[in-house]
């Protein structure tokens, strides 16, 4: 009788407490799925609707969080980006304009993934630091977006209209005009972003690298440029440290050159003279697609080993010969600025920060330079006025130099340059230039740079 009556108590408790460990063990699954949610975002392409997920992390923006469909109003373009990524930067200010031109129909967010390396504090101080020329919200340390976006290179940018994917592209894309236009219309049609990897590892287009090819033991190769094909320039070395290979990738006549003499390297712009029968087919005068289908090429050398002035030698030939044209050096009389050290006492040594300069990046304020030597800075000024700038200041150590933001109003910036020790002057002086020249011309002298 005892078990008749006690069983069925301890059958009651035995069920309870199984049902109690199957409702825990149940929500110990659901905690730990909704701990992981990045399981379920998938990569996303255009025509796919984006989920709504919660974005955190948010600097610049009246709260710390958003969701995307708070901006279901405009086109929303994700930005993605990172504080090293100079491309990146410099598109800034022109996409500031069109976001204050265009507030009601366009939001950028800007985009900094945790895989680049970049932290919270660096980037709110970067942001902060140009807070005066352009304010875009941005999401930091960001390991949802990416996963939906994925990318090998940046900038690289996501719309997004009524939740809905409709186009990832690159900055070109990013216009008033194909704002409006997708406003309107739901098939925008814009070119899609390409990405077709290159492992210098591997021959080019050997295993997927572009295509199959044997191995050779000296070879040249030249092909037209190829939209997508990232831009590469370097060499290969054994285990000898000598150079058996070369690769320039999706570059232009002049990059070419540039890269297989030492010369036209390290020579401003404005001192490569061109003795060409079509010169904008080296210096381009747009970069457009047709431009760099035209006149763009990837070149390939492959040879046995040995030092590097061997190995661009071989380059030369190649590169003279494809173009039929002659690199030369001249020397000539020409007009330029002389940079001297007027007042020693004034001038900024630089501390051992690294080196920072904003002059490309277009603000529109003034421009400095942070541990910078005189020569680099000297080349940067030359390259905006095409102008030899020459330095004769004496100074060997690093500096840091403040600039007007008009930086070829040569009045101004000489006002600048004395009340930190230093003078330009305007003289003319014998100065090494480098000619490009058709070697089919009949009379080089004939054709005009």
């Amino acid at each position: 009788m005892k078990l008749k009556i006690r069983f069925p108590g301890m059958l009651w408790r035995f069920r309870k407490q199984t049902n109690r460990l199957s409702t825990l063990w149940f929500i110990i699954f659901l905690m730990s799925f909704l701990k992981c949610p990045a399981a379920q975002f998938k990569p996303l392409k255009p025509g796919d609707h984006i989920p709504d997920v919660v974005l955190t992390n948010l600097l610049n923006y009246p709260s710390a969080t958003a969701k995307i469909s708070d901006f279901k109003d405009k086109i929303l373009v994700l930005d993605f980006w990172a504080t090293w990524c100079s491309s990146c930067i410099n598109n800034f200010p022109k996409t500031y304009a069109l976001q204050k031109e265009i507030p009601a129909q366009l939001q950028v967010l800007l985009v900094n993934c945790s895989s680049t390396r970049d932290n919270k504090q660096n980037i709110k101080l970067f942001l902060e630091k140009r807070a005066a020329y352009y304010r875009f919200p941005c999401i930091v340390m960001d390991t949802t977006l990416g996963k939906m976006f994925p990318h090998k290179t940046i900038p690289h940018y996501a719309w997004i209209k009524n939740n809905v994917v409709v186009a990832i592209t690159d900055e070109s894309a990013l216009t008033r005009d194909n704002v409006l236009r997708l406003l309107h219309n739901d098939g925008a049609g814009f070119r899609e972003k390409k990405f077709i990897p290159f492992d210098n590892r591997k021959l080019l287009f050997e295993d997927g690298n572009g295509g199959p090819r044997s191995e050779a033991l000296f070879q040249s190769t030249l092909i037209p440029y190829k939209d997508g094909l990232q831009n590469y320039a370097g060499f290969r070395q054994n285990d000898d440290r000598k150079i058996n290979r070369i690769d320039v990738l999706n570059a232009s006549k002049l990059t070419l050159l540039r890269f297989a003499f030492h010369s036209l390297a390290n020579s401003p712009a404005d001192r490569i003279l061109l003795f060409v029968q079509n010169s904008q087919t080296f210096f381009p005068d747009s970069i457009s697609d047709r431009w760099k289908a035209e006149n763009c090429f990837s070149y390939e050398a492959i040879f046995p080993p040995c030092t590097r002035p061997e190995a661009l030698a071989y380059m030369q030939a190649d590169i003279q010969k494809y173009f039929h044209v002659r690199v030369d050096s001249v020397v000539r009389k020409s007009d330029c600025y002389v940079l001297r050290a007027s007042d020693k006492t004034k001038i900024l040594k630089a501390s051992s920060e690294k080196p920072e300069s904003n002059i490309d990046e277009h603000t529109g304020g003034p421009v400095y330079f942070h541990n910078y030597s005189p020569g680099e800075i000297l080349t940067d000024l030359e390259r905006l006025d095409q102008v030899p700038f020459l330095d004769a200041s004496g100074i060997d150590f690093r500096i840091n130099l403040h600039l007007p933001p008009d930086l070829q109003n040569i009045a101004e910036l000489n006002k600048s340059l004395l009340k930190q020790g230093f003078q330009l002057i305007h003289t003319s002086r014998e100065i090494m230039f480098y000619t490009v020249s058709d070697t089919a011309a009949v009379d080089a002298k004939s054709i005009h740079p």
